[in-house]
């Protein structure tokens, strides 16, 4: 391994690189260390190529910047140990290295962390709009449809909103404004999760009015 050849390696700090950036071993070996952060960095771009939802997009730019960052390192690295260009050069690519880096670890960052928010926010949104749907059933003296599975929020808006549908149908329900606008945003909650996630059953949340027994 590169990092055994390096010479007077000392303890490790900050300027434990640009210390020591004449010696091959160091310019080998941090050069293997950044490809193989761009490597995973590519993986990462790879990995979440085509998915739909805006957190992913965190992940997208963050690898892009750090692979920026990798290649600006090892470009960085190179001029140094082979003195390619002026001083003035190596310095700004030094500096950029934690620029780009940093900023791209912290989008990363900011990518995982809005997978838990967005979730939070979507299961209270689910939350109101159960409770809003089983009060129009209330209201008007029907019985809503049972919560079997409370984990599943999403499987019980679904229900509320058939059952209010098909009432609808039958003539035995009218929803005022507020109560249409609510069943409709419902609507689209549904239709989205069908949309991002295909169902395994023919009928799975199927919207098919008065499908109910």
């Amino acid at each position: 391994m590169p990092f055994l050849f390096i010479v007077d390696r000392g303890s490790t700090d900050y300027y434990f690189i640009p210390h020591r950036t004449g010696q091959t071993a160091m310019w080998l070996y941090a050069s293997i260390y950044m490809a193989t952060i761009a490597s995973i960095s590519v993986s990462l771009i790879l990995g979440v190529r085509g998915r739909p939802a805006r957190a992913y997009r965190f992940f997208r730019v963050g690898a892009a910047i750090v692979i920026l960052a990798c290649v600006d390192e090892i470009a960085y690295l190179t001029i140094a140990r082979f003195n390619l260009g002026p001083g003035i050069v190596v310095d700004v690519l030094y500096r950029l290295f934690d620029l780009f880096f940093y900023v791209g670890v912290i989008l990363i960052v900011a990518g995982i962390a809005s997978f838990t928010v967005v979730r939070v926010l979507r299961l209270l949104n689910l939350r109101h709009k159960l409770f809003w749907l089983r009060r129009v059933l209330l209201r008007r003296g029907f019985t809503p449809p049972p919560v079997e599975d409370p984990s599943d929020l999403l499987g019980a808006v679904y229900d509320h909103v058939i059952a209010i549908r098909d009432r609808q149908a039958m003539q035995q329900l009218t929803l005022i404004p507020a109560e249409l606008g609510l069943v409709k945003r419902s609507e689209r909650i549904i239709s989205r999760h069908l949309a991002s996630n295909a169902p395994t059953t023919p009928d799975s949340y199927s919207l098919s009015y008065g499908a109910t027994s």
